[in-house]
């Protein structure tokens, strides 16, 4: 049944045509809604996250290659999200061409299905834009009435001074139509022309994508950029009131056409406005990307020091978190590493410090166009595992920091994602990102299946090493209702070289501790238990070795 509050946003966002658009999307949930168990998220949910082809064969297609790479490595991992697979022309995926294809290169929708028979799947709806080889676009720019309006034109008296810019590229970029010339709005790229929600032709063929998506087998589908979707002048043009209002009818469709398809909002932002993404009243997106943790793990480590960490870990019980809404949380991904989401939890000196520690280590930077045209940095281009770890740190350690990081990123309130290449301790490519001039390359690296088989083969490599404590850290989150994604968290305060915290669930309860130090650490608690990785029984003192870290399963009071 169409919601009232869904009557109440239409109204709002097409007061002259939203009768007629509440008709579409009427006929739309009509024709294809399913009967779909909604299954809530629980301790057993992870996720890959991984590109179609990071991991390649001369022998078969990379989606088929995926299917096998998942089928023996992967199983430690409920859901898989496959970045975006469908035919593009640039951005590596994300100027789609066609959203409802998948692109032949890397196989084809049995490929996709077939990996959906023993993994959740997440597909990326990039909905803020589109491929200027889109037939969308071209459909727009040769004046056919059935794509009129799905653009942003510049207007000669208009104030865009206000937009919030992601990039330094320009906001407004030149095209040929049988019209003539006209300049339309890339929030991106030039070959990323942005969406005309003001048509709400725009917002009903989007919504029938989102359904496509979730009948092909998506539980999970991740709004991409997602907080730029409504655009007006003399507004930043970032979080506005439409694009929530747009968020919930796309909820409010899905929980009618496709029960049990969660919502993910991507939005690398503060971490007060990415929250608004969950709704006022828990009606938007049910998970939103966690973009403050990898800067601060990262920084703890950098520092040696917790304290700006717990005190932001600590703040987030302040967040309403139930079983419907959860924070998705990670470390790395096919993206940089955003510094956007910790601003006012770290200074100026401090992400200055970030900056020049990772040039130093080789990683790159990227900028964006701040409010008065100043530059700033924007995110750090650099594999998560080169970040990490020092050229004075032993192999062991090295390793040691890596997973005591990922021990943080599991145990977390929340679902965790870990990355292929972090799954796998990859390292970077700074000569691909040299090579195209694109900085996020240098974590997007393409791997070929028999080389990869034979280093994980060596029981002494460090992809086989990472790879095996990475499974055993998943295979001990899955049994522990403690990780429940909305078990309570509260933080622990023994020592600033040590982040530490309790989760508490229905039947366990764990107390995490992971050292940041490169010295052994000793802490006098007030736990008592056993380690869940050794099997050391821990009684009020704790000794961690090194970047060491434990999983405590307290005893009962």
């Amino acid at each position: 049944m169409i919601s009232v509050k869904m009557k109440e946003d239409l109204q709002i966002l097409y007061p002259d045509k939203w009768e007629e658009t509440l008709a579409a999307i009427g006929r739309l949930v009509k024709e294809n809604a399913i009967t779909r168990k909604s299954v809530p998220l629980s301790e057993e949910d992870s996720i890959l996250i991984t590109y179609g082809d990071t991991i390649r064969s001369a022998h078969d297609v990379p989606l088929a290659v995926l299917s096998r790479f998942l089928e023996r490595h992967g199983k430690a991992f409920s859901a898989v999200h496959i970045l975006p697979f469908y035919p593009f022309s640039s951005d590596d995926g994300f100027a789609v061409v066609d959203p409802t294809a998948v692109d032949p290169d890397l196989g084809g929708w049995d490929d996709i299905e077939n990996i959906a028979r023993s993994h959740d799947l997440m597909f990326d709806a990039v909905i803020n834009h589109i491929s200027k080889s889109s037939r969308w676009f071209r459909g727009f720019s040769q004046g056919e009435d059935a794509f009129a309006a799905f653009f942003i034109e510049e207007r000669a008296d208009a104030d865009y001074s206000q937009v919030v810019r992601p990039r330094s590229t320009p906001l407004f970029h030149e095209y040929e139509t049988v019209a003539g010339k006209k300049r339309l709005w890339t929030t991106f790229s030039v070959d990323q022309l942005d969406l005309n929600y003001q048509n709400p032709c725009v917002l009903l063929r989007v919504l029938d994508i989102l359904i496509r998506y979730a009948k092909k087998k998506a539980r999970f589908l991740r709004l991409d950029a997602v907080g730029f979707l409504w655009k007006e002048t003399k507004h930043p043009c970032i979080h506005h009131e439409n694009t929530h209002r747009l968020i919930r009818i796309m909820r409010s469709v899905l929980d009618l056409a496709v029960p049990g398809t969660f919502l993910v909002s991507e939005t690398n932002v503060p971490h007060e406005e990415n929250i608004t993404y969950f709704g006022e009243n828990a009606d938007e997106a049910h998970l939103a990307y966690q973009f403050a943790l990898p800067p601060l793990v990262l920084h703890a480590y950098h520092k040696h020091n917790a304290d700006i960490l717990h005190d932001w870990s600590a703040s987030l019980e302040k967040v309403p978190l139930n079983k419907n809404t959860a924070f998705l949380n990670f470390l790395a991904s096919h993206d940089g590493i955003g510094l956007r989401p910790v601003e006012g939890w770290l200074t100026d000196d401090d992400i200055d410090s970030l900056v020049a520690h990772i040039r130093q280590k080789g990683g790159l930077v990227s900028y964006r166009s701040a409010p008065g045209g100043q530059r700033t940095a924007y995110e750090l281009n650099i594999d998560y595992f080169d970040a990490l770890c020092e050229e004075e740190d032993t192999f062991d350690q090295g390793i040691r920091k890596f997973l005591g990081a990922h021990a943080v990123l599991l145990a977390m309130r929340g679902v965790p994602a870990v990355y292929l290449h972090s799954f796998l301790a990859s390292g970077g490519n700074r000569a691909l990102a040299d090579s195209t001039g694109i900085p996020r390359r240098i974590n997007r690296q393409k791997l070929d299946m028999e080389t990869l088989e034979a280093d994980l083969a060596s029981s002494s490599s460090r992809r086989r090493v990472v790879l095996d404590n990475m499974k055993s850290l998943l295979a001990i989150r899955r049994r522990i209702d403690a990780f429940h994604p909305d078990a309570p968290q509260t933080e622990k305060w023994y020592d600033s070289r040590v982040f530490s915290f309790v989760r508490e669930g229905k039947t366990t309860r764990v107390a995490v501790l992971v050292n940041l130090a490169r010295e052994e650490v000793r802490l006098d608690t007030d736990l008592c238990g056993f380690d869940l990785f050794s099997g050391l029984c821990c009684e009020r003192t704790v000794n961690l070795q090194p970047y060491g870290y434990m999983w405590l399963q307290l005893d009962n009071d």
